[in-house]
């Protein structure tokens, strides 16, 4: 693969470009405005402002950072255009995402929550253009499970809910893999919307974990973890709830 040239005037789309190049691990050059680009460099990234001034065929401009390097991946792997990209998504507190680009694997993360598995995933379509698209889903974890399949919807894209009994990996990246192996697992069309509605159990195993995280020092209620366990409130949020609530309480 050949190396990026980053090539702008502007300090904080520069920083921001190197500090998430690192962090991708691509190789990279830094050119002044205006510099030769060498043979060994097969895209340039700038700025809109300064995207008419370089001159060079394969370059492109970006806003974000982050968003850069995405799409600067995706023109130096050659899948900046696929005919079918594909979406595989392990759901669970920290889903694991994986993307498909015409069977290739171009991308594998993790989202902080279900949630945010939507603008991941739509700033990895953003990066490339692509013909047919179908997100894959896996069936376990109801709960976190239909609250990504919930947040997916406003893509408007064929989501699919895959069976994932044989996709557990045992790896450092245990949830990212599991993502992969849904993406290349043919599913069943989602035609309907499914119910958030944590069990039991899972209500004990967040309260479970608000007294770890407190230190022992609260548990909170039973309403409150299932608040947490929908995505409308933060651990962190329901502790501090609870404390409120405790030191409403004392006379």
């Amino acid at each position: 693969m050949k190396l990026a040239a980053i090539m702008t005037k502007d300090f904080r789309l520069y920083h921001g470009l190197v500090k998430e190049m690192k962090r991708a691990g691509i190789r990279y050059i830094t050119l002044d405005m205006g510099d030769n680009v060498p043979p060994y460099v097969g895209l340039v990234v700038t700025s809109r402002e300064e995207y008419g001034m370089v001159d060079f065929q394969r370059k492109i401009w970006v806003e974000e950072p982050e968003i850069g390097v995405k799409k600067a991946l995706a023109y130096l792997t050659g899948t900046e255009k696929c005919r079918e990209i594909i979406i595989g998504v392990d759901p669970g507190k920290s889903p694991g995402i994986a993307v498909i680009c015409d069977g290739k694997v171009v991308e594998k993360t993790r989202a902080l929550s279900p949630e945010s598995c939507l603008e991941i995933i739509r700033e990895s379509m953003s990066c490339r253009e692509y013909g047919r698209a179908i997100i894959r889903i896996g069936h376990g974890d109801l709960t976190n499970r239909n609250r990504t399949i919930t947040a997916l919807r406003a893509l408007n894209i064929r989501m699919e809910l895959v069976d994932e009994s044989n996709t557990t990996r045992l790896t450092k990246n245990a949830d990212e893999d599991a993502a992969v192996s849904i993406a290349f697992t043919e599913g069943t069309e989602i035609t309907k919307d499914y119910a958030i509605e944590p069990t039991e159990g899972e209500l004990r195993d967040i309260q479970r974990r608000s007294r770890m995280e407190s230190k022992g020092l609260l548990t909170i209620s039973k309403e409150l973890a299932r608040w947490v366990a929908i995505g409308s409130m933060s651990m962190e949020e329901a502790i501090e709830e609870q404390r409120r609530r405790n030191e409403e309480k004392k006379p």
